[in-house]
């Protein structure tokens, strides 16, 4: 289990520092090859969350989730020049509006080429409803 302020601090000192509106992770907790977070859109972003189908601060959120995965669910610690940055989005569907608050439940997917990792990510309302 990793709290909000152990997370970015990690992140921090791979060179991520995020301004408070991009620091929607309160928590994650990892079991391989899974790590779930719980988001929060800070305060900072609540006038505008409605102009937005996806929030960037979420999409950021869900990310910051993804890069956490190589992070913490290693045996070892992972050096700066083997964090991979996620650079590419495949597909991105909608089942429902997207809350302000809930979870995001990232899953390595076996990678096809052997220096390129690829996650699944979805994005949970708060009963656990992917969104």
């Amino acid at each position: 289990f990793i709290e909000k302020k152990e997370l970015y601090s990690s992140l921090k000192e791979f060179g991520f520092q995020y301004g408070l509106t991009f620091q929607p992770l309160e928590w994650l907790k990892l079991k391989n090859p899974f790590v779930l977070s719980y988001f929060n859109l800070p305060k900072e972003n609540e006038r505008n969350a409605k102009d937005y189908l996806l929030h960037p601060s979420l999409i950021d959120g869900a990310l910051q989730t993804a890069v956490a995965a190589q992070r913490f669910n290693s045996n070892v610690d992972t050096p700066q020049q083997d964090l991979k940055l996620p650079f590419a989005i495949n597909v991105i569907e909608f089942f429902q509006d997207l809350p302000q608050q809930g979870h995001i439940l990232v899953r390595q997917d076996h990678p096809s080429h052997i220096s390129m990792q690829q996650y699944d990510l979805q994005i949970l309302d708060s009963q656990g409803q992917v969104c």
